[in-house]
């Protein structure tokens, strides 16, 4: 029973906080509450439809909470979030743009908090992502004939570090020239 009450129970807490923001459109912790309501709503809808309103909608008040405070890393890490959850339901070049939207607030999160959780989490869904790619094009590279190369694996195999080690050391930006050197 209560399973089934969840989307209700999430839809009416996203309202009663939309009541709250029509009272005070400049809190930034009802914004964020919204923005999480409202991500829950788009993993629980019933419809595709029905989730990407729902996760435009969280966009929004993450976007609204980033005017009123630009260095909250929390409204960074939930406009991340909706735009991951809402690439993880679409195809193609959407998919490819929400995913950079939310690589790009997932990584201001973490320049303002280094620490947050959340953004921790969604950075590692969206690096398993590009690994799932890696599968996916390995797998049409065999049907075509062609050969395949694994960019990570080569960067461990001519370096002799983990990708994770990488990251440690050198952060995204030294890991991606590494990359483009290849």
């Amino acid at each position: 029973g209560g399973l089934r009450l969840a989307p209700l129970w999430t839809a009416r807490a996203a309202a009663f906080l939309a009541d709250a923001l029509e009272r005070s459109p400049d809190d930034t912790r009802t914004r964020l509450a919204r923005a999480r309501e409202l991500t829950a709503v788009g993993i629980l809808a019933g419809t595709d439809d029905e989730a990407a309103r729902a996760f435009q909608d969280a966009v929004r008040e993450a976007q609204e909470a980033l005017r009123l405070d630009p260095a909250s890393a929390d409204a960074h890490y939930w406009a991340a979030a909706a735009y991951g959850l809402h690439a993880d339901r679409e195809g193609g070049r959407t998919k490819i743009s929400l995913a950079r939207l939310a690589h790009g607030h997932t990584l201001k999160a973490l320049e303002i908090d280094p620490n947050h959780g959340g953004a921790n989490h969604v950075l590692g869904r969206l690096h398993m992502g590009a690994k799932r790619l890696g599968f996916a094009t390995r797998q049409i590279a065999k049907l075509l004939g062609l050969e395949f190369h694994d960019c990570d694996l080569e960067l461990e195999r001519q370096t002799g570090a983990s990708i994770n080690l990488i990251f440690d050391i050198e952060g995204e930006a030294g890991f991606r020239e590494r990359e483009h050197r290849m």
